[in-house]
């Protein structure tokens, strides 16, 4: 079977993506991954790791404002439909995969038109995550957020999807209550890593360099308001004064990126917050290795 993945971002890195990718070749199937490339001299088309990636080019300014008002004005539905519809006849996908909510409607008028069942995979709970973000709140943003309806465009895509991917039991039950929803529909798919996750054959020596002699905290993830590092940055203020050794890790990258490197160089904690951005799956248990305490501090759970 020809698996079509749709991702309205760049790839890679995406961790949790790759995994069920990977998971699908190893049951036999072909996965076919559209996404996002905001440089034009990245490759258009390539093979990584048996994942047939294609990339379809849109500047990252105009990106930003575009799927912010996705559900509002129709042209970042008319980019993805249009490509879309090209690609799918091209490549005989027989199903559609995707990651997330945004595109779901495209991706259910695409079924329609090619007989082919959708999947909607929930890494969060979307609805709620998507409207307490920073550009929902400010004058513009709250008038685009009522225009935008989310719960509601969450609710009719969900229920006319034919599977729904979970990322957890709590967000399972929610959408089952919410919405509705028949829970045999439903699949659990957790954002675990793989069983050897933690089998390392080395760890390289600027790793070793960055956490030698230190008291290391770790966050590995996207970075967005709504994960609370910005809470947790200004503790290390007294953290630090009781153990003068403590670091804290930041591995991963996202929109909120800025605005934490800003908040460090404000507050002077540039010996003790280090940001190592995407890393790959074996530099990131490397540094997990390293590692005393994991943080998880979101604002809200989804």
């Amino acid at each position: 079977m020809r698996i079509g993945m749709i991702l309205d971002r760049p790839f890679p890195p995406d961790h949790r993506v790759e995994k069920e990718a990977k998971s699908l070749i190893a049951a036999g199937h072909e996965v076919h991954l559209f996404c996002f490339k905001h440089d034009r001299h990245i490759l258009s088309d390539e093979i990584i790791n048996k994942i047939h990636v294609h990339r379809f080019y849109m500047a990252k300014e105009v990106f930003k404002k575009l799927s912010a008002t996705i559900n509002v004005f129709p042209f970042y539905n008319r980019f993805w439909k249009k490509r879309l519809t090209e690609v799918i006849p091209k490549f005989h996908i027989d199903v559609l995969h995707i990651h997330d909510l945004p595109l779901s409607k495209i991706a259910l008028q695409l079924r329609k038109q090619f007989r082919i069942p959708v999947i909607i995979d929930m890494h969060e709970n979307y609805a709620d995550w998507i409207e307490e973000t920073p550009h929902y709140n400010t004058p513009i943003g709250i008038i685009i957020k009522k225009m935008s309806r989310w719960k509601i465009y969450e609710k009719k895509c969900l229920q006319y999807a034919d599977y729904i991917i979970g990322v957890s039991p709590i967000l399972i039950k929610k959408m089952v209550e919410e919405y509705d929803l028949p829970e045999q529909k439903i699949i659990f798919v957790p954002n675990t890593p793989d069983p050897d996750f933690m089998k390392l054959e080395k760890i390289d020596e600027d790793i070793r360099g960055k956490m030698a002699g230190r008291f290391n905290l770790i966050f590995v993830g996207g970075i967005a308001y709504l994960r609370g590092l910005q809470n947790v940055i200004p503790q290390m203020i007294e953290l630090k004064k009781r153990i003068p050794e403590v670091q804290l890790v930041i591995v991963g990258d996202g929109t909120y990126l800025p605005n934490l490197k800003a908040l460090v160089k404000e507050l002077h904690l540039e010996d003790v917050v280090t940001f190592c951005g995407w890393e790959s799956i074996p530099r990131v248990a490397a540094y997990i290795s390293l590692s005393q305490i994991g943080l998880y501090p979101p604002l809200k759970y989804h």
